[in-house]
């Protein structure tokens, strides 16, 4: 390489390093001014997390009872727990220490956002996806929240990321790291339990050796990481568990017609009620929670058997609120735009539909674009697809907006490749039709 070159790489790599410390830090901050504002929010799964987190500390458990015995529990992933449970070791339990690690794990994703976009687009452009997923805010609130999603973020981002830049590495410590990198994931929500394989098909469909080779050590390595939970599960419950017992609720929740589906306190105490009915007396234990899934599962197919039309009407209605939402634990704005439209809260109605617009109906909109004109580089491609999987697996199950921040990293850079390419046949277009009028009046 010449000097000049040489040069020019250094300039780069000291721009793209300011830049990334740069996006970084308006993340950080975002986050942490939000929850100075708003404080923490939690929910009856925080709960749950936290007392496993408690019991691995005091004492040594991965339990969910309040009181010896500590019965072992599957119910939940491992991952968050036993992060809150580092925590908690070192005297760092209080919700600001766990807001403030996710705040910091959540700007990394936004340098992922940054790394991933410098690949496929120019830099500025790039810089524009970071700052957009920097400023989100359903990223913003999810990170505030005492839940599994900044965390799952985190590892998922992480674990592409490292993938595709092991794609072009000969080191085979990348893919392994990556592999690692989801294995954890699954081990924080295994709704991805599937998508390493997705990937590995996509890349052995790609028919080159190097390509095969990471997908390989890929594969491997997160089998390797996720196993040992595996025995685990499987081991304390007599049944083969892979991560995590009582996941049925995810696809019964929506077929439980008879009541709102928007009333989801009312939805969880009828599970509750069904299973106090249905499974016999005393602690949650892993045979429990078996037993739990079979009733679900059951009580699943007989609410769609009863009611076909009706469940996928119910579908239909409930799948778009996945992707598209109007922010309103962000903005406090609860009440509807019928509501505000007919209480003339102009303002309010206004910055809601800017909102559901700019954050979440655009994205998605330019992503399509972007997935579709992407294909055929294979960057995009795996981008792409990890946003997709995520809307495909959730078709059958409960929705909340929630569930689909962890991939709106990879759905801005999907949506920002879209948008530029818009802007280039754009340009394009206007360029020649300039040309052909200056030729006219010639």
């Amino acid at each position: 390489m010449s000097p000049s070159l040489r040069l020019d790489a250094a300039k780069t790599s000291r721009s793209l390093f300011w830049t990334a410390l740069l996006v970084f830090a308006l993340a950080f901050f975002a986050r942490m001014t939000f929850y100075a504002v708003r404080g923490a929010s939690t929910s009856p799964d925080s709960n749950e997390y936290l007392t496993l987190a408690h019991n691995l500390v005091a004492h040594h458990a991965f339990s969910l009872e309040a009181s010896a015995p500590y019965v072992p529990s599957i119910r939940r992933s491992p991952a968050y727990p036993f992060v809150l449970a580092v925590l908690e070791w070192m005297g760092l339990s209080a919700p600001v220490w766990t807001i403030a690690l996710q705040s910091a794990l959540d700007a990394a994703v936004t340098v992922i956002v940054l790394l991933l976009g410098q690949l496929v687009l120019p830099l500025r452009w790039a810089l524009a996806g970071a700052v957009f997923y920097a400023v989100h805010p359903g990223a913003i609130y999810t990170t505030t929240t005492i839940l599994s999603e900044p965390l799952f973020t985190f590892l998922l981002s992480v674990a592409v990321a490292l993938f595709i830049f092991g794609l072009k590495s000969s080191r085979v410590a990348v893919p392994i790291v990556s592999g690692i990198a989801m294995g954890a994931a699954i081990l924080c929500r295994p709704v991805v339990l599937p998508l390493p394989f997705v990937i590995f098909a996509l890349l052995l469909l790609r028919r080159r050796d190097a390509y095969r080779r990471n997908a390989f050590l890929f594969i491997a390595a997160t089998v390797v990481t996720v196993a040992p939970w595996s025995i685990r599960t499987s081991a304390v419950s007599g049944h083969l568990v892979l991560v995590q017992a009582h996941s049925a609720v995810n696809y019964w929740a929506p077929t439980v017609l008879f009541l709102d589906q928007r009333n989801e306190s009312a939805i969880w105490k009828y599970e509750e009620k069904l299973l106090q009915e249905n499974l016999p007396p005393g602690n949650y234990t892993p045979e429990k929670a078996i037993a739990s899934d079979r009733i679900l599962q059951r009580e699943a197919l007989e609410n769609i058997r009863a009611n076909p039309i009706g469940y996928f009407k119910s579908r239909a209605r409930s799948y778009p609120y996945l992707f598209l939402s109007s922010f309103d634990n962000f903005s406090g704005v609860n009440n509807s735009f019928g509501t505000l439209w007919t209480q003339r809260a102009f303002v309010k109605l206004a910055a809601k539909v800017s909102l559901l617009l700019v954050f979440s109906a655009l994205p998605m909109l330019f992503g399509v674009v972007g997935f579709g004109l992407g294909q055929r580089q294979l960057v995009l491609a795996l981008i792409g697809f990890v946003w997709l999987y995520m809307l495909v697996m959730h078709l059958p199950l409960w929705i909340e907006y929630r569930f689909w921040v962890p991939v709106v990293p990879f759905l801005i850079v999907s949506a920002m490749f879209g948008l530029h390419r818009t802007f280039v046949a754009f340009a394009k277009h206007r360029g020649e039709t300039s040309q052909a009028v200056r030729a006219r009046t010639e």
